[in-house]
C-alpha cells in the first residue's frame, strides 16, 4: 500500500492534466526535445508491477509434505524473503519519488520567479496600448483581469515549447480583451477607436498580443537560464520541506536536472562535484543508499 501510494503520488506529479502546470517529465529545457523523468515514470510502474506480485500470497501453491503428515507447510522463511524484497522494492520507488519531488520544487520556483518577473512587464505593455481606450482605476482594473487570465490560461500551454508556448499565450486573452472593449464602447458606436470591429480596436489588442507573446518569451527564456545556473527553492519552501530539500541538495549532491545539458555523453569533469555527468538513475542511487542507510530515517524525524 506504500507502493501504491508513492506509485499513485508519482504518476500525478509527471503528468500535466494533475500537476498543476508543471511541465511534462518535469523537464526544465523545451518538452518536445527533453524527456527528464519519463524513464523514471516508466521505472514506477515496473516498481509497482513486481511489488504487487510479491504481495500474493504463497499459501495457495503450498504442497503436502512427509508422506503426506504435513498437509501444511510454514512460510516463514518465504514470507521473510519476500518481504525483503518488498522493502527493497520501495525503497528505490521512495529515492525515485523523492527525487522527482525535489525536481518539481525546483521547476514550481522557478514558475514562481517567472511569473512575479512576468506581472509588471505584462502591465506595462497593457498600460502602453490601451491607455487610448480607457485610464485611471478602469486600465487598472483591465489591466488585473487581463493578468488573471494569463495566469489561469498558462497551464494549458506548458506542454508546449517556447518558440510558440507564449503566442498562444498572448492570444488566449483575445477574447476578454473583446469583452473589455465591447463594455468600454459607446451604446451608439459613434466613438472612434473603442469598438473592437473597427480597425483602430483590431489593430490594438493584435499589437498588444504580439508584443506581450514576445517579451514573455524572451524573459522566460532568460530566466530559465538564470535558475538554472544556481536553483534553490528553499525561498518558497516551509521548514520540514526545505529540510529534506537541503538534504537532497546540498548533503547528498544531488542537482536540479537541467535536461539535454546534463546528457551523461559528455567529457568526464563537465559534470558537477567532479563526479562527471552522470544519468538519472545514478542520481536517485544516492537517495536509495541514504535511505537504506537510515540517513533519510534521520531527516525525516528532524522534519516531524
Amino acid at each position: 500500500m506504500i507502493g501504491k501510494l508513492l506509485f499513485a503520488q508519482s504518476s500525478e506529479l509527471l503528468d500535466v492534466k494533475t500537476n498543476n502546470g508543471l511541465p511534462p517529465n518535469l523537464a526544465l529545457d523545451e518538452p518536445s526535445l527533453s524527456y527528464t523523468l519519463k524513464g523514471v515514470d516508466i521505472n514506477m510502474a515496473a516498481y509497482m508491477a513486481e511489488l504487487g506480485f510479491l504481495a500474493n500470497p504463497v499459501s495457495s501453491h503450498v504442497q503436502s509434505a512427509e508422506m503426506g503428515n504435513q498437509s501444511l507447510n510454514s512460510m516463514a522463511l518465504v514470507s521473510a524473503r519476500y518481504t525483503h524484497k518488498a522493502v527493497d522494492i520501495v525503497s528505490l520507488m521512495a529515492s525515485a519519488y523523492l527525487y522527482s519531488l525535489c525536481q518539481a520544487l525546483d521547476l514550481r520556483a522557478f514558475q514562481e520567479i517567472f511569473l512575479a518577473a512576468l506581472r509588471p512587464k505584462a502591465f506595462d505593455i497593457s498600460a502602453k496600448y490601451f491607455y487610448q481606450v480607457v485610464s485611471g482605476a478602469q486600465l487598472e482594473s483591465w489591466q488585473e483581469h487581463i493578468w488573471i487570465a494569463l495566469e489561469d490560461n498558462l497551464p494549458s500551454t506548458v506542454s508546449k515549447d517556447s518558440t510558440t508556448r507564449f503566442l498562444d499565450l498572448a492570444n488566449s486573452v483575445k477574447p476578454l480583451l473583446l469583452d473589455l472593449f465591447v463594455l468600454r464602447a459607446d451604446p451608439d458606436g459613434d466613438e472612434p477607436g473603442m469598438n473592437p470591429t473597427t480597425v483602430d480596436g483590431i489593430l490594438i489588442i493584435q499589437d498588444f498580443t504580439a508584443e506581450l507573446a514576445a517579451v514573455a518569451r524572451d524573459l522566460f527564456i532568460a530566466t530559465r537560464e538564470y535558475y538554472a545556473q544556481n536553483p534553490d527553492a528553499t525561498p518558497f519552501l516551509g521548514a520540514a520541506a526545505k529540510r529534506m530539500y537541503v538534504f537532497v541538495r546540498t548533503d547528498l549532491g544531488v542537482p536540479m536536472h537541467k535536461g539535454l545539458a546534463d546528457h551523461p555523453v559528455r567529457k568526464a569533469g563537465d559534470g558537477r562535484n567532479g563526479n562527471g555527468l552522470q544519468n538519472t538513475g545514478s542520481w536517485i542511487s544516492r537517495i536509495y543508499r541514504a535511505i537504506r542507510d537510515d540517513r533519510v530515517a534521520k531527516v525525516v524525524g528532524e522534519c516531524l
